[in-house]
């Protein structure tokens, strides 16, 4: 009598869900900390160009105007956070199903990307004003 094989989470039969879920919750994290940049972080410098009446370039304006946004309907912003978690999640088992955890894993790491980029866009257009900010006044 032949003994049914154990699946393993990360096996083609398992459907790789560790690999798929733990990459989700890595670009989960990524997300919730530009959320939390544009809701918490960004406001703070906002009102510190306004104080000083500092010109902003178009980016900055930009951010400041997304900032804004997410402020005022952060709850619309998780949702669909959750949303594309969801998705990013049955993606990822899926091309681990199709094609190994090493294709799921090179998969997220380019989705990994988005959230890095737009960090450092976020970062970039708060702080190269302010430096510019700091540079005038001294």
């Amino acid at each position: 009598m032949n003994k049914p094989e154990k699946s393993n989470a990360n096996s083609p039969a398992g459907g790789g869900q560790i690999t798929a879920v733990a990459l989700g919750l890595l670009h989960g994290l990524l997300w919730a900390g530009v959320l939390y940049g544009l809701v918490f972080v960004i406001p703070r410098y906002t009102a510190m160009f306004e104080d000083f009446d500092t010109q902003l370039p178009t980016m900055t304006l930009l951010v400041v105007y997304a900032s804004r946004l997410a402020v005022q309907y952060w709850y619309l912003f998780v949702l669909a956070g959750l949303a594309a978690l969801a998705i990013d999640v049955a993606l990822l088992a899926r091309l681990a199903r199709a094609g190994g955890a090493g294709l799921a894993l090179g998969a997220g790491a380019l989705l990994a990307l988005a959230p890095i980029v737009v960090g450092i866009a976020l970062w970039y257009a708060v702080f190269a004003p302010l430096t510019q900010l700091i540079e005038n006044l001294s």
